[in-house]
């Protein structure tokens, strides 16, 4: 007997990623590279999911539409913004993915990511 979590959600960011679920009370932290499985989800309902760093968060949570309607896509991507305490952007690129019918993977990712491996101070005008 195989139990799978109705939602996902991966981390492909190199760094910590919270994120709260409308219903849920609780914050979840998820470390780089890591994913969270969430077991006593309802997916047949829509879900609201505000996801943040320790610099850059949502201004307003992400929608996630009900399975019934996403299982026909299997594949959906949505860009969205995180924005710091200056109001400065960070791109945040969300992969839905509809595995099985009653099955949500999120891929949280960016398009880029610069790592300073010499440790110079870098600034960009």
């Amino acid at each position: 007997l195989s139990v799978f979590p109705p939602l996902t959600i991966c981390n492909l960011l190199p760094c910590i990623l919270t994120f709260e679920i409308s219903s849920y009370p609780q914050k979840f932290e998820l470390n780089a590279y890591r994913f969270h499985r969430e077991h006593t989800l309802n997916i047949l309902q829509a879900i609201d999911i505000l996801f943040a760093t320790s610099i850059y968060r949502m201004n307003k949570p992400i929608c996630l539409s009900s399975i019934n309607d996403l299982h026909r896509m299997k594949y959906t991507h949505k860009r969205v913004m995180f924005y710091d305490n200056n109001q400065r952007e960070l791109i945040i690129d969300i992969t839905i993915v509809c595995a099985i019918k009653h099955r949500l993977k999120l891929f949280v990712s960016v398009p880029y990511v610069l790592l300073n491996k010499r440790g110079n101070i870098c600034s960009c005008n």
